[in-house]
């Protein structure tokens, strides 16, 4: 049988191969929601740690809503982060899809038309500025259509306005071919972009998207509420907790939790099984290696799936520059890989393995057990911190004798 090849855990990328939530009836639901609860214009927020499935969720419910007929966009701001303005980027996007419904120039066709002219590419590097004012939209008007500006101040004089009432007119038409089903646009990876464009599609749902009775569309954003309220307490410096709150409020008509799966023992075993191919009888090095992750990555409080699979992938990797290693388990047991330990600490703590890792190179003697003991010394570390690295590395664990730098030398890419 030939081994399976490593692939990027990227959703997009593979948006048929799910890891969690394929047969789960949260997608149902939440497509129930949207057929026979919600009455557009409205804006949802997917609400989870980075990792946690937010982007295979909103591409299933994607693929759901486009088998219904639903008329759907998808728009990641992120690979956008070079525009001067996201949300400009997010129009042109979704005007150049659509351009069949927009009026050409000749017959008096407004912003969102030229917004898919060759001379306002990806970056709109000719529009610069705050977002709230537009005045640099303006100038770009002016400059592309080549008028009077005068003239086209009295037309354009309410600038936002008219982007308003373009979108509210475009998304009528997409819903119109589509037996009148609202539009689904979803944000995804709000949380890696940075602040700035982060709050400038917030305040633009808040300001611009969600504000006519007569706009067909329900945005959906898969966002990690936590790091969208520091955006808002960055952006706004000074201000109260609860005023970030009550932003975050206003500008989502609800907030969904990403689902808990209690199936992630099993999608470790498949992924192991699949990526390993062990001569393994009754699958016990399978099994081991999976209860290994799933509870030592629950004791850090690893939530991310990816992340999980991170910690199996690199010792997958491990593995392969290393062939001679055993990974010979007993009884289930945590403790039982020195390799293993290092490899959760190196996912949860990244910052803390650094430091053992540059400890050990600045003292190639020193056994684990004292490493870990000036670790606990020199940091100020977590409660969680402390308790892994002393029972699963340091005095309380089978490994307070290894020598770290030995490892280092002996086995290449571990670190």
């Amino acid at each position: 049988m030939e081994e399976k090849k490593l692939r990027a855990l990227d959703p997009l990328l593979y948006p048929d191969e799910d890891m969690l939530h394929k047969d789960a009836q949260f997608i149902d639901r939440f497509y129930d929601l949207i057929e026979k609860s919600i009455q557009p214009p409205y804006a949802i927020s997917v609400d989870g740690l980075w990792g946690t499935g937010k982007t295979t969720v909103m591409k299933l419910l994607e693929d759901k809503l486009k088998k219904e007929g639903y008329p759907v966009f998808w728009f990641n701001p992120w690979k956008y982060r070079q525009s001067e303005n996201v949300v400009m980027a997010f129009l042109q996007c979704l005007a150049a899809e659509h351009d069949d419904k927009l009026k050409p120039i000749s017959e008096g066709g407004g912003i969102l038309t030229l917004l898919t002219q060759p001379g306002m590419d990806a970056g709109l590097r000719v529009i610069t500025g705050g977002f709230i004012t537009l005045n640099d939209v303006k100038a770009a008007f002016f400059r592309l259509v080549g008028q009077d500006s005068s003239d086209l101040l009295k037309r354009y004089r309410n600038v936002i306005g008219r982007i308003e009432e373009e979108f509210t007119q475009l998304i009528g038409s997409i819903s119109k071919d589509h037996e009148d089903k609202p539009v689904i646009i979803f944000f995804d990876d709000l949380d890696r972009c940075s602040p700035e464009d982060a709050i400038q599609l917030l305040e633009a749902l808040k300001n611009l998207f969600v504000v006519s009775s007569e706009c067909r569309s329900i945005f959906i954003c898969g966002i990690d509420t936590r790091i969208a309220k520091q955006f808002i307490t960055k952006h706004y410096d000074g201000i109260e907790d609860m005023f970030s709150i009550n932003y975050f409020r206003k500008i989502f008509n609800l907030t969904l939790s990403m689902p808990y799966s209690p199936c992630i023992g099993e999608l470790l075993e498949r992924h192991v099984r699949e990526l390993y191919e062990w001569h393994d009888p009754g699958n016990r090095k399978t099994k081991a290696l999976a209860a290994m992750v799933d509870a030592r990555c629950l004791q850090t409080q690893i939530y991310s799936v990816r992340k999980h699979l991170n910690v199996i992938t690199n010792f997958y990797v491990f593995l392969k520059f290393n062939p001679d290693y055993r990974f010979e388990p007993e009884n289930f047991d945590p403790r039982d890989d020195f390799i293993i330990n290092l490899l959760i600490l190196k996912e949860a703590w990244h910052p803390l393995y650094e430091k053992l890792i540059g400890e050990s190179l600045r003292d190639p003697a020193a056994s684990m057990e004292e490493l870990v003991d000036r670790l606990i010394r020199q940091e100020k570390l977590l409660p969680d911190q402390e308790a892994f690295l002393t029972d699963y590395l340091g005095d309380d664990s089978p490994f307070a004798d290894e020598n770290l730098s030995k490892k280092l030398t002996e086995y290449p890419a571990l670190a």
